[in-house]
Order: structure tokens, then C-alpha cells, then sequence
């Protein structure tokens, strides 16, 4: 059967009476929540490893981006070959992303790497030049060709020249900190801080080494490559010293002010933070001072009984509404009360110029989403919410990224939930799978202009294999589909947003326009039901004709136009109440595929209101 998701330590409950104001009898999700179903094509995809023990997806997803020429690029799948996996554990592919993606013929150059040499949290970045995304496994540097391919003669090590060390993760340097890769000295590659603790004098003494490794093409021509500059960072605060090796503090980055640089945030187990700006130019000394005293978040400024949970998931991400020209990063934690694992809730910060230079606290959130249970009760006691969260990028095709959230159940059961971000944010549920969970990442994966995701199940075992007694561990492969079905009903909390109340008739706008493969629509609508959308050329001619279940407010939708040739269409919503219109120009030449495919993507789900919550049961297949 899968393999299940551990729940981290400390998963716990962010309740107060600002934020919890009583248990609501809502509905946990959105009122046209988007219920894709496993197998269904064009849904979410599927495909079972061929052999017992394949391990079908491995431990890795990774989308290594498009291509220096705007062009997809690949993504890293693992253990697609049934012959080999036994002889060769763990081997890694790279498959083509983009329209031409297929994932019931997955085709793609095989990685000379081991899984010993990818290591257990692979870093990405461009170490050699801005083109190249070079993968770091925590001592060692696989440079990335040209076409982006590694291979284990391009190799780097990293070592340190002062005494007591043998070298990067060696047993002469333990890990204090996970490894800080940004671009520091340089605009137009990444380096690398190393902090680690050297066993040459004791924990009173100066033992606490920072390395700089700068990036760049003199790095990559190094078989072995000793730090620029280093130095000892004593006092550096440590509490619970271990000897094996592992990590003391977490680290986490993220474009926080939005200066186009990642900054640094350091957590340690107690849940209290400190700030690194990163800012040039880069100095050692002022990075110690900053991870070790500039701090941004402390436990014993929470409210009573509430922390940050140590060691979960942070995400740094487009979350709250944005204004013209700001590209800051929101701050995404998970946080909540010790000891009641089934209550956990997601807090988020605002990102921006000022970050970092005042303190946060749980109560300053500018946005909570609570568990679900606050929405329904039902969904409490063995809904295990938040596992996992990620950025889901941009699945409705709007602009909106999406918060994707796993929840666990019983017996290694999984909840996916997905979460419309920016001024759509509010704590109801959007898109809702049953039987989810895995490790994942984004891609394109089609030409319908919606973001896709990519999950691996390496552990999984189908029904039938579990009735049969035949192959185990086959493990899967899932392609969530980004649509147009995933409601993007925007929130009145956020400003210019309108409310249902205050929308007397309807009205339409329509942005970019002109328009290529798609435009967005922003509807003002007075009240909830079914409407015709319509679209038609100047002649009057009908081209789609549609129903669209509506929910009164503000809506935003993603039409794709790519199968009108160019010219002037109109857009029409047709209510019981009202009706608006709006004109776009489309540009660019008409592109293949079947004339009726326009609104393939609307499907019956949404015309008759919410499907039954499926009920937990062995995984789908």
C-alpha cells in the first residue's frame, strides 16, 4: 500500500476568539469546490508501475524549468525503467514537460547519477552560469551541461581548509544549518554558505564555522574546491548538540521584499526565528550577526499556549493580493497549539519592502486558514490537516497561484486540498481530492494554458494487487490537470472586491485584451445560479454556447481563445436576472484541435452543484 506521509512533530492548533469566533456550521469547501476524479482523463491521470518493486515516480519530482529559449524544459521522474530497478535502485529520468507531455508514454534521457549522489534533499540552483541549474546534494556539485543534463564525471566537491575538517558532511564538520544557496556576491549566479560545527574544541569554545563558496564558472573547473573565506561564528546558540550529525535549525528563503534576491530566515526548536536581508554586499560577519540575533519571530512573544510548529513545511509564495509592481514573497507557516494534532491551522505574513524589519507574531497574520473542521465538524478527529503544503502554481489560469495542502487519515489514507490564493483567499476548500498525498512538483503539461502537478506514490500497491497477493510497490504516477473548473470566487474581505450585496445587474470585463490563447473574465454578479456563456463574432454568429454555475460577488474565469481564429468576438453571461457583454480582439493565428473543445473543460460536476464527500477506502487506483 502507499507509503505513508509521517505527520511532523508538532503539528498543533491556532484557535483564539478573534480567530475562531465559535465552531461555524459552514460547508468546509467552496460551493462549486472542483472534484477531480483519480483515473478520469483530462482530471487526473494515472499510470501503474509495470513490475513488483518498480517504485513507479521514486522519492524526486523536480520541473527543472523552461529552457534558455523560453521552450519547456524537463522534469525529473524516478524508476521509469521496469528492467533495471532491481539492479540499479532509485535511477532518475528526465522527461520532456510541455504539450508534447505524455504521461502513459514517458520518454526521456536516463541521469548518470546514483541515488546516493542525488542525495535525500537536492538543492537546484545555477551555480555556473544563469542558464545551467546545477544540483547540490550537500557536499558535492553535479554540473549541468549545456542541455541540462548531469553526468558523474562533472563533479566539484566541496571541502573545508581548517583544521579539524575532513571535508563537507564529513565526520569532521556536522551540519548546523541546512546550506544557504542564493545570489549573494553576484547578480547572475547563486553561492553557497555553509555553517556547520567542527569537533576541534568544545561547544564553550570558538567550534562553529560559516564557509562562503562563491559560484561561477572558476568553481565549476574545480575537481576540489576549498571556501573563499570562512570564519567561526562563536557565540552561535546551540541547543541540544548532537554528535551524529544532524541538523540543529531549519533555514528557509524566499524573495520576502521582493528585491529579486532570497532572503534567509533560521528557525530553531523552539519555534523562535531570526532574519538574514540579503542585501549587498555580502558579508560574512553581518550574516552570522542576523542568523544569530536579528530576530523576526519569538516563541515567547506567542499567545499563550501557541507556537510556529518546528520543522514543518515553510512556503514562500504569491499568496495575498499583490499591488501594481510588488514582487515580494508571503510568508506561509503552519502553526496552532501543542498536543492536538487534528487542529492545526495555516498562518501567512505579508511580504514586502518593510519585511524583516519589525518582529511577527501568530496574531499578526494578515491571513488563517483553520483546520476544516471550524467549517464542519464532521471533518475533525482523524482529518490530520496540514501534512504537506506547497505552491501549486497557477492551476486556474487566472493569475491566482494555488496553496495545495495535504491532510492525513487512518491507516495511510490521504486528503488533498487545494486553496485559490490572492484576492480569491478565503478558508473554504476549491479542488478536493480523495486518496492523495505524495511528493510533487509543477509542470506544463499540456497547451490548455492551466498549471499541472506531477505526484509520485513510489509505495503504492493497487486493490487488486492487495486482493490477488500479486506484484507490491509497483508504486504510481498522478498528472493533476489544472482547469477552468476550480472556482476563483473572490474574496470581500480584500479590497476592491465586491460583495453579492452591493452588485445590483451583472457586468463583464475581460483582461488581456487583446488577447492570445486566453483572456480573464471579471464578473460582478448579483446572486447564485446557472448562466449562459456565450461567444459570438461580429456577424452575430454563435461560436460556444455554455451554462456556467455562478456564485454572486466577484468571479474571476480563465476562457481560452486559442481555437478562434483571429478577429473581434463578443462574450456573453446570460442570467434569470441579468446579462452583460464584453468585447475582446484576438490575436495570433488559430491554432489545431477539435472545434468543439473550447468548453471541454466545463464539466457536468459543476452544473449540478457539490458531489457526496467521497468516503475513505483503499486507494483508488
Amino acid at each position: 500500500m502507499q507509503r505513508a506521509l509521517k505527520r511532523s512533530r508538532g503539528l498543533v492548533v491556532l484557535i483564539s476568539l478573534v480567530w475562531a469566533g465559535g465552531v461555524a456550521r459552514a460547508q468546509w469547501s467552496d460551493p462549486n469546490c472542483y472534484f477531480p476524479q483519480i483515473g478520469v482523463p483530462g482530471e487526473i491521470d494515472t499510470i501503474y508501475g509495470a513490475v513488483y518493486g518498480q517504485g513507479l515516480g521514486g522519492g524526486l519530482i523536480k520541473n527543472l524549468g523552461p529552457r534558455p529559449d523560453g521552450t519547456p524544459g524537463n522534469i525529473i521522474v524516478g524508476d521509469l525503467d521496469r528492467v533495471n530497478h532491481d539492479s540499479i535502485s532509485s535511477t532518475y529520468y528526465q522527461a520532456k514537460t510541455g504539450p508534447g507531455f505524455n504521461l502513459h508514454n514517458l520518454s526521456g534521457k536516463r541521469m548518470n547519477l546514483t541515488d546516493q549522489q542525488i542525495g535525500s534533499k537536492p538543492v537546484f540552483a545555477h551555480l555556473r552560469t544563469s542558464k545551467t541549474l546545477d544540483l547540490f546534494n550537500g557536499h558535492q556539485i553535479f554540473w549541468a551541461d549545456d542541455s541540462g543534463n548531469y553526468d558523474s564525471s562533472r563533479v566539484t566537491t566541496l571541502r573545508l581548509q581548517f583544521r579539524g575538517s575532513d571535508g563537507m558532511g564529513g565526520l569532521g564538520a556536522i551540519t548546523v544549518l541546512p546550506t544557504y544557496v542564493a545570489k549573494l556576491t553576484s547578480d547572475t549566479v547563486e553561492d553557497l554558505v555553509a555553517t556547520g560545527y567542527v569537533p576541534i574544541v568544545s561547544l564553550a569554545e570558538d567550534s562553529v564555522f560559516v564557509a562562503l563558496f562563491k559560484g561561477g564558472t572558476a568553481l565549476a573547473a574545480k575537481d576540489t574546491s576549498y571556501e573563499d573565506t570562512s570564519l567561526f561564528a562563536y557565540p552561535f546558540p546551540l541547543t541540544d548538540p548532537d554528535p551524529a550529525g544532524h541538523i540543529y535549525r531549519v533555514g528557509f528563503k524566499g524573495d520576502f521584499r521582493g528585491t529579486g534576491r532570497d532572503d534567509w530566515i533560521v528557525e530553531d526548536d523552539s519555534g523562535s526565528m531570526c532574519f538574514y536581508r540579503n542585501e549587498p554586499p555580502f558579508s560574512l560577519t553581518n550574516f552570522v550577526a542576523s542568523i544569530t540575533h536579528d530576530t523576526i519571530m519569538a516563541w515567547w512573544q506567542q499567545p499563550a499556549g501557541f507556537e510556529v510548529g518546528p520543522g514543518v513545511d515553510k512556503v514562500s509564495m504569491r499568496a495575498l493580493p499583490k499591488a501594481i509592481g510588488d514582487s515580494s514573497m508571503d510568508l506561509v507557516l503552519q502553526t496552532g497549539r501543542w498536543g492536538a494534532s487534528d487542529d492545526s491551522a495555516i498562518a501567512i505574513f505579508r511580504g514586502g519592502p518593510q519585511f524583516g524589519m519589525n518582529r511577527i507574531t501568530l496574531d499578526s497574520a494578515a491571513f488563517v486558514i483553520r483546520h476544516p473542521k471550524y467549517l464542519d465538524p464532521s471533518m475533525g478527529g482523524t482529518h490530520y490537516w496540514p501534512v504537506r503544503k506547497m505552491d501549486a502554481g497557477d492551476m486556474t489560469g487566472t493569475g491566482n497561484h494555488v496553496l495545495y495542502v495535504a491532510a492525513g487519515g487512518t491507516a495511510g489514507y490521504f486528503f488533498d486540498h487545494f486553496y485559490v490564493m490572492g484576492k480569491a483567499l478565503d478558508e473554504k476548500t476549491d479542488m478536493y481530492v480523495a486518496g492523495g498525498g505524495g511528493v510533487a512538483d509543477t509542470l506544463t503539461a499540456d497547451g490548455d494554458k492551466y498549471g499541472d502537478m506531477l505526484f509520485s506514490f513510489p509505495g503504492y500497491t493497487s486493490d487488486s494487487d492487495l486482493v490477488n497477493y500479486g506484484k507490491r510497490y509497483a508504486g504510481t504516477l498522478r498528472l493533476y490537470h489544472g482547469s477552468m473548473n476550480i472556482p476563483v470566487h473572490l474574496n470581500p474581505r480584500w479590497a476592491g472586491v465586491r460583495s453579492a450585496a452591493s452588485i445590483a445587474c451583472g457586468s463583464l470585463t475581460l483582461s488581456p485584451n487583446p488577447a492570445g490563447a486566453r483572456t480573464v473574465a471579471d464578473i460582478l454578479w448579483p446572486d447564485d445560479g446557472l448562466v449562459h456563456l456565450s461567444i459570438y463574432d461580429v456577424m452575430g454568429r454563435s461560436m460556444r454556447t455554455e451554462e456556467y454555475r455562478l456564485q454572486g460577488g466577484e468571479t474571476q474565469l480563465s476562457i481560452p481563445l486559442s481555437e478562434l481564429p483571429a478577429g473581434v468576438y463578443y462574450v456573453g453571461l446570460e442570467g434569470s436576472s441579468c446579462s452583460a457583454t464584453a468585447r475582446v480582439v484576438k490575436i495570433g493565428d488559430r491554432t489545431s484541435g477539435p472545434a468543439n473543445s473550447f468548453f471541454q473543460n466545463i464539466r457536468s460536476a459543476i452544473h449540478g452543484g457539490v458531489p457526496a464527500l467521497p468516503q475513505a477506502s483503499p486507494l483508488p487506483r
